[in-house]
């Protein structure tokens, strides 16, 4: 060995550049930590939106099949009232016919 050579240095240097690595190594481990968290926050909010849809979307089927009842109901009740106006219009006629019949039998007697 001579006198102008460090071996110390070089083994320093050594040192450093494994620590150096290591510490790359570290930092993109937390990097990747850090990307696997917010992903797997992303993902719950996901879900929970998924959650929330899923109930408004089962909200909305509940709705529609009470509208659907309150249609068959409507419709029930206006064949119902169809029939009743129609009955009310034929005895109105069959009543007018008769009157007529009878002003004529009267007027002519």
């Amino acid at each position: 060995m001579s006198f102008f050579s460090f071996p110390l240095i070089g083994e320093k240097q050594q040192h450093y550049a494994r620590g150096k690595k290591q510490m790359q190594r570290q930092n993109r481990a937390d990097d990747l930590r850090a990307e696997i968290h917010g992903v797997a926050e992303v993902m719950r909010n996901n879900l929970q939106m998924i959650a929330e849809r899923s109930n408004r979307l089962e909200e909305l089927k509940q709705r529609a099949e009470r509208l659907t009842m309150s249609t068959e109901e409507f419709e029930k009740g206006a064949v119902q009232m169809r029939r009743k106006q129609s009955a009310s219009y034929r005895i109105s006629l069959i009543f007018l016919v008769l009157l007529c019949v009878i002003l004529v039998v009267v007027a002519f007697c």
